[in-house]
């Protein structure tokens, strides 16, 4: 890279950690959105209703794309793990250019606010957001780990530890290979699957495999023009230990003489 170019980019970068001074280590996540009562609610109602439930969540995806600035009308700044994380790689990439000195305090400075902040109630080190996550299976509560966030703070102790030699840091960035499954929660789902006129159901063996092996069925006898069924799943949850039971119910299915494949 030409000199000129190397210049640009710490200048760059130095306007980025000025910014950073000014505008405080709290800020806002694309999820932030979704995080308070409300607007779980309405993620919730439009994973269950899409149709309908697309009028819930309308205000939040058009602020989110045309108005991000928006966020702080829906919930509070904070710490993210993940912004912790990168701000510490950020430091400790400039402490290695630059022999150390500040940047390697700011890098060590955000390791300790992880350390401060990682999720409660685990014998070993882990992170995750902030608030309660609203997900297509439910919610996932503040202080969970999560995968999303535990790698990106593994890497940033991994590469102080690098810089600085400092044992300390090893045991935190190896917690992130022991980490806690998130807690199962009860939950039952009720579940409906047709098809429609489906000539070659057999394609790809998706509703059902060939008799006489693997591949797709040629000049089969059975060709299925509606399948119909229901299936339920039970989810229950003892402390931290769980199990489930599915049932499966065939409401009909018709069929034809047809050749699939």
């Amino acid at each position: 890279m030409e000199k000129t170019q190397i210049a640009k980019v710490e200048a760059s970068v130095a306007r980025f950690t000025k910014w950073l001074d000014r505008y405080g280590e709290t800020s806002y996540d694309h999820q932030s959105f979704y995080a308070s009562k409300f607007g779980r609610a309405a993620k919730a109602f439009y994973y269950r209703k899409p149709l309908f439930g697309t009028l819930a969540v309308a205000p939040m995806v058009f602020s989110e794309a045309f108005l991000p600035s928006a966020r702080r009308l829906f919930w509070k700044r904070q710490r993210l793990p993940i912004a912790d994380a990168h701000y510490a790689m950020g430091y400790a990439f400039l402490a290695q250019m630059h022999s150390g000195g500040e940047y390697h305090q700011r890098a060590v400075h955000f390791l300790e606010v992880l350390k401060e902040t990682r999720c409660r109630g685990y014998e070993d080190y882990c992170w995750g957001y902030p608030f309660h996550w609203e997900t297509r299976t439910g919610t996932f509560m503040e202080g969970t780990p999560l995968i999303t966030t535990v790698p990106y703070v593994y890497e940033a102790f991994a590469q102080v530890y690098a810089l600085d030699k400092d044992p300390k840091w090893l045991p935190i960035a190896d917690a992130a290979f022991f980490v806690d499954s998130a807690r199962p929660q009860a939950q039952q789902r009720f579940r409906w699957d047709s098809g429609l006129n489906l000539t070659l159901p057999d394609r790809s063996e998706y509703f059902w495999p060939r008799a006489d092996g693997a591949g797709p069925l040629r000049n089969s006898q059975d060709a299925c023009s509606r399948t119909l069924e229901i299936s339920y799943l039970l989810n229950t949850v003892t402390g931290i230990a769980g199990d489930f039971c599915t049932a499966l119910h065939p409401v009909e299915a018709n069929f034809l003489h047809n050749s699939a494949g």
